[in-house]
């Protein structure tokens, strides 16, 4: 079984001759042999592999999808995104798998044997099949799941694997299964099993393992995949694009997609996502992105595909696109120092922490702080709420009062980073709809976490203590410290 899993590698190097890397890759030498798997002239994917030379022959654009599909809800799912992309030709739209711009490569994990499953993605050109057990396109190959180990180890080895075996100019990264937000570094690989209606944080929950990533672990594994960061990394799972969450990941990549709230059950729609590399659909210019930064174009085209008819079925999504760098250099120093001016705010007059947690527990329109699941809420609401609360101090304040001008300056410079970070966001009609979010311009796209009670930050603390945006934490400190 080993030596049949690996030796179609071995055939690719020996064929690597046939392609000449002193020219582009759209040169005729490496356009020829881009062609797609053809199962009537390939005797199998080992006898394709060796006669494209893929690994001297980069691509535009490589997408690895990493599919934690060992989840009794989920592999259906995943079944049916698999298939998105496979016919969506033969359903009369455009070709959304691999092409000579991009290949689209599969790990997927499903509940039982015979664990690991890789797949190379191509569009069908037959009839659509009524039921899709299987993907029709090939198997690269079929790993055991490693007992004992890590649970990142799987993603470290498929993104490692995906970007040697398929090299190309830009990466997207996939992160597909289902997520809890923030879950610091679990340093004994604790195994955690998934409770439902439970929350412990992470990302890629395996049943079978009776595992869950912790998310410095995710960034960790991205990291150490390759010599440069991955272009797009796109979380398709619940309550990761949080300022911890995405904080952590902003280590192995330069844009951002991922959702704050809920994730649609259905997830992002694939047959439109693959064609913005594959080049059926070309990503649109952008403001945020310069003229030459195609992956930061497609990274902002992603999140309006939810609100494309057919986009999306729930109506509590918020999905962004976020840029990495203005996200570690820019806003989460910005939320440290609004932390300090929050505290000095605070300590100013003791009442101002009552009329803050009153604002926590309201829904009235124009003063509520709508929460998220986690106990999150969005950050540009908040700073809007923040603003509010301020400014109506300002009005009381018989005298100069330093805590208020601190904070106004300390707000306006996390707003302006804020918007440096979100490069575009898309909310669902039950967001535009909520009048809690009366006189703001609804979710920004980024969540922070905000414990309502002294209790709940009790619980949680030492597990924020480790992210990134742990110089949030001491004016939560403040708000809750006893009278």
């Amino acid at each position: 079984m080993r030596l049949a899993r690996f030796a179609w590698v071995t055939a690719l190097l020996a064929a690597s001759a046939g392609c000449d890397t002193g020219r582009s890759r759209e040169q005729p030498a490496c356009a020829a042999l881009s062609r797609p798997f053809d199962p009537t002239r390939d005797a199998d994917y080992a006898a394709y592999a060796a006669s494209v030379a893929r690994t001297r022959c980069p691509k535009p654009w490589t997408v690895l999808i990493y599919m934690a599909a060992d989840v009794e809800d989920l592999p259906a799912q995943a079944f049916a995104d698999l298939r998105e992309m496979e016919d969506a030709l033969v359903r009369g739209g455009v070709a959304a798998a691999s092409s000579e711009r991009a290949d689209v490569i599969v790990q997927l994990d499903l509940p039982g044997p015979p664990g690991l499953r890789r797949y190379h993605l191509f569009s069908r050109t037959g009839a659509v099949e009524p039921v899709a057990v299987v993907p029709s396109s090939p198997e690269v190959a079929s790993l055991p799941e490693a007992e004992g180990g890590p649970p990142e180890q799987a993603l470290a080895e498929f993104v490692a694997w995906g970007r040697a075996q398929y090299p190309s100019d830009r990466v997207m990264v996939v992160l597909w299964g289902h997520g809890q937000g923030w879950r610091p570094r679990t340093e004994t690989g604790e195994r955690v099993r998934y409770v439902e209606g439970g929350f412990v944080g992470g990302f890629g929950f395996d049943h079978s393992q009776g595992t869950v990533m912790d998310v410095p672990a995710v960034a960790a594994a991205l990291r150490g995949s390759g010599d440069t960061p991955i272009d797009v990394l796109v979380t398709d799972a619940c309550l990761m694009q949080s300022v911890d969450v995405a904080g952590t990941l902003a280590t192995a990549a330069r844009n951002l997609v991922g959702h704050e709230q809920i994730d649609p059950y259905a997830g992002l729609p694939y047959d439109r996502v693959i064609p913005l590399v594959n080049g059926q659909r070309p990503p649109p210019p952008h403001p945020a992105c310069r003229t030459d930064d195609e992956a930061c174009r497609v990274a902002v085209s992603l999140p309006p595909l939810l609100l494309a008819p057919g986009g999306a079925t729930e109506e509590t999504f918020v999905a962004s696109a976020a840029a990495a760098d203005a996200l570690s250099g820019e806003l989460l120093p910005a939320l440290a120092r609004l932390s300090t001016a929050l505290v000095a705010f605070l300590d100013e007059d003791r009442m101002r922490s009552i009329d803050v947690l009153a604002r926590l527990a309201s829904r009235s329109p124009g003063e509520a702080i709508p929460g998220f699941a986690g106990n999150t809420v969005d950050l540009g609401v908040l700073l809007v709420r923040l603003r509010q609360e301020a400014q109506e101090e300002a009005l009381r304040c018989a005298s100069p009062c330093p805590g208020v001008t601190g904070l106004l300056a300390a707000l306006d410079d996390s707003e302006r980073a804020l918007d440096a970070v979100v490069l575009t966001v898309a909310v669902g009609p039950a967001y535009a709809e909520d009048d809690a979010y009366a006189w703001t311009s609804g979710p920004l796209g980024l969540s922070v976490w905000l414990p309502p009670h002294a209790e709940v930050l009790a619980a949680r603390r030492a597990a924020f203590a480790s992210s990134p945006a742990s110089g949030w934490l001491p004016w939560l400190d403040r708000l809750h410290a006893a009278p």
